[in-house]
């Protein structure tokens, strides 16, 4: 019986041709891996934030090589300076990094003056700036604009990829852009994650290396406000006819109780004869103690229908004039649909007094 001998799967080795890289230096990585192997790369900036990313493969032999990105002239806040990371992932699942770290030049000795004129300034390479603004709501579509330069002029490049990261995961959206004009192309997205911060990263190469750019929007829970404007000239309700009202209500209120205090007055005030007094002295004071009711109920009764008739006519202006201002304003307002609720309460204040003077009528009789 012959044993299978196991398979061996190279580790991803990775480095860089120098530990320090100046403004318009170009980083090329070399490594090796299991022959043909895909080697995918990521290059995270000083701050953790990604800037750059890349792919490759291995040869038959295993070796590979990639130019990344080339350093911007001057340090800026996608690119300032300081350590920066390099992870090579291979597609068996093996990765390793590297540090390198981007540094100003080394200052030169001063030079005297005139400066020579054979000077000639140093290529400042391939620029990827992403532009995206605004915040958005869940199902917005969202626009995404691309510039490229390099040497500083516009240039139509390769972009391979454009990726947008967000809470719920990340997609792919290269597929989506269209080139606007020279240099710029525009992208598209529709919001399908949940709230929170999105970034975009854009990926691009020409023939003079290649570079990253990003940029961020906002996704925000969706809060919809419709408050109709108010009519052309109309004027504001008047809030006067309700404080009278109130004022008008609470005083009739206060009437009806005086009137039924004297019908509980004069209950109160009957005396009856001392014991052992005689039928005609009895029947005498139980008459004369009817009439005093009678004559405090009828008072009562009337006082109470006055009153009532009084709470009514204060109530039914105020209503009246609530509608009429509330008729003016803007159909639909929030400030007519208070108003108008406003006087609906009042008509029913208006029937439960009516209701309770009716019920107190009936108990005295």
């Amino acid at each position: 019986m012959i044993a299978a001998a196991p398979v061996a799967f190279a580790a991803v080795t990775l480095a860089a041709g120098q530990d320090e890289f100046n403004p318009g230096d170009q980083l090329t990585v070399t490594g090796t891996a299991a022959p043909d192997e895909d080697i995918t790369f990521k290059i995270a900036n000083p701050n953790g934030a990604q800037v750059g990313v890349g792919q490759t493969s291995a040869d038959a032999n295993g070796a590979f090589s990639a130019t990344l990105l080339r350093f911007p002239s001057a340090a800026t806040t996608t690119f300032p300076f300081g350590s920066y990371t390099v992870t090579a992932t291979g597609s068996s699942g093996d990765d390793t990094e590297i540090t390198v770290t981007f540094t100003e030049s080394a200052a030169a000795a001063p030079a005297p003056a005139p400066a020579a004129p054979a000077a000639v300034a140093a290529s400042t390479g391939l620029s990827v700036s992403v532009s995206v603004s605004g915040t958005y709501n869940s199902g917005d579509s969202v626009s995404i604009y691309v510039v490229t330069t390099d040497d500083g002029v516009l240039r139509d490049v390769t972009l391979q990829i454009v990726q947008v990261n967000g809470p719920g995961g990340s997609e792919n959206i290269r597929s989506t852009c269209n080139r606007v004009s020279t240099g710029l192309n525009r992208c598209s997205y529709t919001v399908s994650g949940g709230v929170g911060t999105y970034a975009v990263l854009v990926s691009a190469s020409s023939n003079s290396g290649s570079n990253a750019g990003v940029a961020t929007f906002q996704v925000a829970d969706e809060i919809e406000v419709n408050i109709p404007p108010a009519a052309p000239g109309a004027a504001p309700a008047n809030l006067a006819p309700l404080e009278n009202a109130i004022n008008n209500v609470a005083r009739d209120v206060d009437a009806l109780d005086d009137r039924l205090g004297n019908v509980q007055n004069a209950v109160n005030g009957i005396s009856l004869p001392a014991a052992g007094a005689n039928l005609g002295q009895i029947s005498s004071a139980l008459n004369a103690a009817a009439a005093d009711i009678k004559s405090a109920v009828s008072g009562a009764q009337a006082a109470v229908s006055d009153d009532v008739g009084a709470a009514e006519d204060n109530i039914e202006n105020a209503v009246d004039g609530i509608a009429s201002s509330t008729k003016s304003a803007a159909e639909g307002s929030s400030q007519a649909a208070s108003m108008a609720m406003i006087a609906a309460v009042l008509a029913a204040i208006s029937v439960i007094l009516q209701i309770v003077v009716i019920v107190r009528g009936n108990i005295l009789k």
